[in-house]
């Protein structure tokens, strides 16, 4: 029955063998990292020192009509992920009639995906995060209707004021996990290995962004992460102070940035 019985996803046998584990390491001091700056990085790799650090690795991604974007590649689970971010603003301004719409089409669009062969994980997660305020602009080459030119003239000129300083704003990721395992023919089809892994991944996101503007997202403003973005991430799940000055960097970090000086593991994070 122990070892049948399951919870959160996991058997209860397995449940007491990973809390029999962590609290052994626990006790002999093995639950806390230090990263070594001598020790040479390798090229790709997130560098978190640990057990966490030599599972990860990032890899731009091939084979994509996304230039910059890509994916972490988990070598024990055969696993790859990838990362999409796009801004939910103007919620509160909408009607009900289409909030219900986009409710509606986003559960819709979230068990389309999770029904795809070889997905393995479907995450989202809602951020608010400090910007500057000349980061919300619309830019030139928005499509502004009749009579509204000088109410978002006096808008732009706003955000460039100084004195508005950093501003708040709300956006959601969408993390999508694919199993190599599961879709081992697509990969060989896609011409095998990491590359074929990553054309698969790209067919993943693509039904992802077409399903976006029914939830009220354009597909324009979706982006999926880089690796100094991807990068920019992992640093604020060790350090959530780091959030102001990550957002002075435009949320990206580059790959000899410190993204954990030391990590203590805890049974319900690591």
């Amino acid at each position: 029955a122990v070892a049948t019985t399951s919870w959160k996803g996991r058997s209860l046998l397995s449940r007491i063998n990973i809390l029999g584990t962590y609290l052994v390491r626990r006790r002999l001091g093995q639950t806390r990292a230090v990263v070594d700056t001598s020790k040479p990085v390798e090229v790709g790799r997130i560098a978190v020192p640990g057990a966490v650090g030599e599972r990860l690795k990032v890899l731009s991604l091939m084979s994509t009509r996304l230039p910059g974007a890509a994916m972490v590649w988990d070598r024990a689970e055969g696993t790859a992920t990838a990362v999409l971010r796009f801004p939910t603003g103007g919620w509160h301004l909408t009607d009900p009639g289409t909030k219900r719409a986009r409710v509606l089409a986003f559960d819709e669009l979230c068990r389309n995906l999770a029904s795809l062969e070889g997905v393995v994980r479907l995450k989202t997660h809602a951020r608010t995060l400090p910007v500057p305020a000349a980061a919300l602009r619309t830019g030139a080459d928005v499509d502004v209707e009749p009579g509204r030119e000088v109410a978002l003239a006096e808008y732009e000129e706003l955000l460039e004021d100084p004195s508005m300083g950093m501003v708040l704003q709300r956006d959601m990721l969408m993390t999508i996990t694919v199993s190599k395992r599961a879709v081992e023919s697509q990969v060989k089809a896609a011409g095998g290995g990491l590359a074929g892994m990553s054309e698969v991944l790209a067919s993943r996101v693509q039904a992802i962004a077409a399903g976006l503007p029914a939830c009220g997202v354009p597909v324009a403003n979706a982006v999926w992460l880089g690796e100094a973005e991807l990068r920019a991430a992992v640093r604020l799940g060790f350090d959530p102070a780091a959030t102001e000055w990550i957002a002075q960097h435009n949320g990206a970090l580059p790959s000899d940035a410190v993204l954990a000086s030391m990590v203590d593991e805890t049974l319900d994070a690591l």
